[in-house]
């Protein structure tokens, strides 16, 4: 029988498994089911008459050898005596390890207090409330948080305007207008004339009705705390008063944590915190009630607040008063349940 020289390529150029180093296959394989296997042509079949047997010697594909990937070395932590410290920029991500893939325990905005712990690497270990993790050491500072960066820090202020008010040159409304301030305009009191208050305003002295004027416990910018106004008229619409002063009240213990910003703007506006406030110009274009003003004016003015200072979360009453094993229930005020 004549093999074409394609066949017997075919059949006998492939590669031999590593055990069989002699080129011999433990049950050899009868010719013509080579040619079955091959597809060769009838005429090529190398079985023939003579039963002529060919040896085939496959080999499977070896699977890849893989190499694991060492797992990265955390750089080592050399405590320190602890020292007060700050961050110094909002949006610091602090995590459980010193390493960028780590958990991200909590995300710090711009002057928050905290204590350092120690260093590793080019990471700094430190505790902020009950939580110790770590933070890029190029985002915290040793010492106080410098003035220009807290509230306190701003001239305090020891009066507010409750309404639209004409401030005059003397007590009577008879006399010339000065200036005509805005509600929740802040302004020192320096004095008082039976129903007036003597103020200084920018520079400027005269008198205010006691009727729309009243002492306050600290300085706020008048624009935030119409933004505040407007955030608690979204939150607690259609509901009682003192549900107005339960929210309004949460943005101030939120103002006094160090987990949050450290203004009012800042509070409302940080991420996934009210839903209002997910369009800034939808929420700035909001008209506040009368409730909602008396409300932020009773919180932040009269510093008269109904929430004890940790609690830090409301949602709507009609989802219940379990939220998660993080927060515990407190009370219901209007339509919201609040939660430290």
């Amino acid at each position: 029988m004549i093999f074409t020289r394609c066949a017997v390529c075919a059949i006998a150029c492939l590669t031999a498994l590593p055990m069989f180093a002699c080129g011999k296959a433990e049950e050899p394989i009868q010719a013509q089911e080579a040619a079955a296997i091959f597809d060769l042509p009838e005429e090529d079949n190398p079985a023939g008459k003579d039963g002529h047997v060919v040896e085939i010697i496959i080999s499977p594909n070896l699977e890849p050898v893989v190499t694991p990937v060492p797992t990265p070395k955390l750089p080592e932590t050399v405590a320190c005596e602890p020292v007060k410290g700050y961050t110094k920029k909002s949006g610091v991500n602090m995590r459980a390890h010193p390493s960028t893939e780590a958990e991200v325990i909590d995300t710090l905005s711009k002057a928050v207090v905290l204590t350092i712990k120690g260093t590793a690497g080019e990471w700094t270990q430190v505790t902020v409330g009950d939580e110790t993790g770590y933070i890029s050491s190029e985002f915290v500072a040793e010492g106080s948080v410098p003035a220009v960066l807290t509230i306190d820090s701003v001239k305090r202020h020891n009066g507010i305007a409750t309404a639209s008010v004409n401030m005059r040159e003397s007590p009577s409304t008879n006399s010339n207008v000065i200036e005509k301030l805005d509600v929740f305009t802040p302004f020192t009191i320096t004095g008082e004339n039976d129903d007036w208050h003597e103020i200084e305003y920018q520079g400027q002295r005269g008198y205010v009705s006691k009727k729309y004027s009243e002492p306050a416990v600290g300085y706020y910018d008048a624009e935030d705390l119409y933004l505040l106004a407007q955030l608690v008229h979204q939150e607690a619409k259609y509901t009682s008063l003192e549900g107005m002063v339960a929210v309004a009240n949460v943005v101030y213990n939120r103002l006094r944590s160090s987990k949050y910003p450290n203004s009012i703007e800042g509070v409302i506006f940080q991420d996934g915190q009210f839903s209002p406030a997910e369009s800034e110009s939808k929420l700035r274009a909001v008209r506040p009630s009368s409730g909602a003003i008396e409300a932020v004016i009773e919180v932040f003015g009269r510093g008269k607040t109904i929430l004890p200072r940790n609690i830090l979360y409301f949602r709507a009453s009609r989802l219940g008063t379990t939220w998660s094993s993080a927060r515990t229930y407190y009370e219901t005020y209007g339509g919201n349940c609040f939660f430290k």
